[in-house]
């Protein structure tokens, strides 16, 4: 029995040791880990997996580095922040996708990385001439750039052109003016002999997103929500754009006095206008991949229309971009921070970003994207795309959402207020007062506990 024993123990003995040769061999093989947090989740989630899978095995073998794929829900900004309040730096990430309004949650931590500090690092040949006006901008806070921007959208009027032809217009007659919107909606709806609609004339979703785009192209400059540059040179205090605001809430009054005009739903909007329920829609246009396959399928005609303004002879700001960004933490390991840069240099080089375009409708933030062949013909072949393109290079690049951290309460205060507008139960002169006074109060409150 005891000789049973001590051969079971030399054997055990030999595999530990194996095991341990093993682990040793890897903790010395060079392979540096980094976890990417993303909110990207459906298809457009998928393509994300496929990307950092891809860089795994090309770029990220070529230099021994492995990028976790780390999904993290719709605002990654939250989870980012429970960690910076608590000093987690164990658990922060080291690649984070964020939205522009996140930005002063980025630059309330030690660990973030100014983009700035890191061109010309790595073995990237990606510079910051080769990104878009528009996208530098819009993550540039209190003059730095904070985070990279990656996957861009601009805002679009998706039109049926079906239902056009069945009101005797065609693509010709698409609308450039908030008043074609209206005229041309009116003959757009259908409805059923009792009067329940049937079609709708337009989809449009009044909240934060929305809003800011319609009265951002307002002007020969474009129209900022509130002061310190809306955001970008400090923390927001004052609402600045009364009168602006008021113009687009008498224009959703007068649209929600029309029956079957306004349809405010913000659900499936790209399946509710492929199926022809609406027969305009202003969404994003990271909507054309996935309306495009479900147009495909059915055999609907549709056009693509730039964001409509209120005068076209003196709105001239442009959409502003919607999407995210890529911002990168250094959490006390120099050969994390630098695989960090070489993943985000990957993600934004022109090949990595037309493909990105490509599979999901989001625009490249590299310029050199667009003098690929491949995305050459993908946009040609796409008009909507072209449309997009060509609205996201006419707008100001100073055109941009508010960087504020409580956007999801001023979103909140501005639903409310015009799905109150469009019930009738307040004018649009009390909805814009409303939300100046909410917003103003959740600027303070905010600010008081973060000066």
């Amino acid at each position: 029995m005891k000789k049973i024993f001590c051969i079971l123990l030399v054997a055990m003995t030999a595999v530990l040791a194996l095991f341990a040769s093993g682990s040793k061999e890897g903790e010395d093989s060079g392979v540096v880990t980094i976890d990417v947090w993303h909110s990207m989740e459906g298809s457009n989630g998928q393509v994300m997996s496929s990307l950092i899978q891809k860089f795994n095995e090309t770029k990220g073998k070529e230099l021994g580095i492995v990028a976790n794929d780390v999904f993290q829900g719709s605002d990654t900004a939250v989870k980012l922040k429970t960690c910076i309040q608590t000093n987690d730096i164990e658990n922060m990430p080291d690649v984070c996708q964020i939205y522009n309004a996140s930005l002063p949650v980025i630059d309330a931590t030690n660990c973030a990385v100014d983009i700035d500090s890191m061109w010309g690092k790595g073995s990237a040949s990606v510079e910051k001439t080769d990104l878009i006006d528009s996208g530098i901008y819009c993550y540039t806070y209190e003059g730095r750039l904070l985070s990279m921007p990656f996957n861009t959208s601009t805002i679009l009027l998706y039109c049926n052109l079906d239902a056009f032809a069945e009101a005797g217009l065609s693509e010709a007659d698409l609308p450039r003016t908030w008043d074609d919107v209206y005229e041309i909606g009116q003959k757009l709806i259908k409805l059923d002999e009792d009067g329940n609609v049937l079609r709708y004339g337009v989809n449009w979703q009044l909240a934060r997103y929305e809003l800011f785009d319609v009265m951002g192209v307002i002007g020969e400059n474009g129209t900022a929500f509130a002061d310190n540059n809306n955001g970008r040179d400090g923390l927001v205090s004052k609402v600045i754009c009364r009168d602006e605001m008021l113009q687009v809430f008498k224009m959703w009054e007068k649209f929600s006095k029309v029956p079957g005009l306004l349809n405010d739903s913000g659900s499936d909007q790209s399946g509710n206008f492929a199926s022809g329920l609406n027969a305009m829609a202003l969404r994003s246009s990271a909507g054309i991949g996935a309306i495009t396959q479900m147009t495909d399928a059915n055999g609907m005609h549709w056009a693509a229309a730039k964001l409509p303004v209120f005068n076209v002879e003196t709105d001239k700001g442009g959409a502003a971009l919607g999407g995210a960004s890529l911002a990168m933490f250094d959490r006390g390991d120099e050969a994390k921070k630098n695989a960090a840069w070489e993943f985000i240099m990957w993600m934004v080089s022109p090949e990595v970003q037309a493909e990105w375009a490509m599979a999901t409708g989001y625009l490249p933030v590299n310029k050199k994207s667009l003098e690929l062949d491949s995305y050459k013909e993908f946009v040609a072949a796409s008009p909507a795309v072209s449309v997009a393109l060509e609205q996201l290079m006419e707008a100001l690049p100073s055109t941009q959402e508010t960087v504020m951290n409580m956007q999801d309460e001023i979103s909140g205060y501005i639903k409310t207020a015009a799905t109150d507008v469009k019930n009738g139960t307040i004018s649009a002169e009390e909805a814009v007062d409303r939300i100046i006074a909410e917003s103003e109060q959740a600027f303070s409150t905010y600010n008081r506990a973060n000066q």
